[in-house]
Formats: C-alpha cells, structure tokens, sequence
C-alpha cells in the first residue's frame, strides 16, 4: 500500500511540476497531441496530409485554440489573417511554387517554375517587377545583387 500512495504522490508531484514548467502563449492551450498529423499553421493548411500509422500515444503541448492558427512567426493568430500580406509590394494568390526571388530570378521566377504542385500554393508572393531579397522582403528587380 505503500508503494502505490508513493507512486500516485510521485505522479501527481510530476505532473504538477509539468502543469508549473509549461506555459502556453496567447490564444494557446495544452492538449495531448500526436505526432501525426502535425499542427495546423498558415503554410500547411491547404495540404492534405495522411498519416501512415496510428498513434497511441500523444504528449502535451502547446496548441493553437480553436479558430485560431500558426504564422510563420509561431504565433496562434485568427485564421483569417493567414491572408494577409504584411510586408509592402505583396500581394496573396493561390499559384505556383515559384516566386520572383532576386538570387534566382534569371533562372526560377514565378512564371518561370520548373516545380510543380497538382494544388495551387496560397501565399504571399511579390507584385510584378518585385523579387524577394536575402531579407524576404520584395524589392525592385532593379535593386537584385
């Protein structure tokens, strides 16, 4: 008898101390996830991902709460503002896997895309007569090293 109120006083101090030692930012909740499938975020949302196995067990973490998914910053924002181009000389489109980047704009651009993807990619992409810089952010063809 002694052995098992050591065992559950062990348990519940374990995971007391995992309830202490884990906090979630804004807009998250722990939950006991999978591995598979992984959590939902602005760049995978439109991909349909199938998971080979099943998996039994799932480990607390940190998630998005309900209506709410990851940017490409980490950060648990509304769903809605996946479609928002934050940085100037953007604009969002379902297209190619190309986009107008300066270090291989003369040979991939994004009416020049040797990739192919049977789903249009919903993301932000460079205006015409803009290509991403080393920094991400679009600047005229002009300005490309």
């Amino acid at each position: 008898m002694t052995g098992r109120l050591l065992c559950g006083v062990a348990l519940v101090a374990h995971l007391f101390v995992l309830v202490i030692c884990t906090e979630c930012g804004e807009n998250e909740e722990i939950q006991c996830v999978h591995s598979c499938p992984p959590q939902r975020s602005c760049s995978n949302r439109d991909i349909g991902i199938s998971c080979t196995q099943e998996y039994t067990l799932c480990s607390s973490t940190c998630v998005c709460k309900s209506g709410y998914i990851r940017d490409e910053n980490y950060k648990c924002v509304p769903e809605e503002q996946c479609e928002i181009c934050t940085k100037e000389n953007e604009f969002y489109d379902c297209g190619a896997l190309c986009d107008n980047v300066c270090a291989t704009l003369a040979t991939q651009n994004r009416s020049n895309c040797k990739l192919w993807n049977p789903r249009c990619i919903r993301k932000c992409y460079c205006k015409d007569g803009y290509a991403r810089d080393d920094n991400k952010n679009c600047v005229p063809v002009e300005e490309c090293p």
